[in-house]
């Protein structure tokens, strides 16, 4: 008896340290960039469903003495890839943006797909990051 409690013991036992443990993932939700020398940026695209033209906002502020150059591509979703129909650029000590119009065709979904570049004041660059917003414009 004590010899076959030993042994469903040492199963038991053997069994929970095969048995993987999985970790909680945080919800992606509320995942956020970390950023090294911004403040804040801000990107919205929006497309006035009676006129077709895409209004593009696009704003950087880095911490103060640092520079941002803002590269922003205007994309539209054709087949399986994103074709870039304009592209805008712009620098600023202490804060940037862009805030520009193009007329875009119905029935597809456009991004804006921006980089940014923080420099010091050297001029060396000290951090790159890209990010992307989108939205649909569907056919009347």
């Amino acid at each position: 008896m004590k010899k076959s409690l030993t042994i469903v013991l040492l199963v038991v036992l053997l069994i929970s340290l095969c048995t993987p443990a999985y970790a909680a993932m945080p919800d992606e939700s509320i995942l956020e960039p970390q950023y090294l020398y911004v403040r804040s940026t801000y990107l919205n695209l929006s497309i006035d469903p009676n006129t077709g033209i895409a209004d593009c906002e696009v704003k950087c502020v880095p911490d103060s003495g640092y520079t941002v150059e803002i590269t922003c591509k205007l994309q539209r979703f054709t087949g399986n890839s994103w074709a870039t129909q304009k592209t805008w650029r712009t620098t600023g000590l202490n804060y940037a943006e862009i805030i520009e119009n193009w007329a875009v065709y119905s029935g597809y979904t456009y991004r804006l797909d921006v980089i940014f570049r923080i420099r010091n004041a050297e001029g060396k660059q000290v951090e790159i990051f890209s990010e992307n917003y989108s939205c649909d414009y569907p056919k009347n």
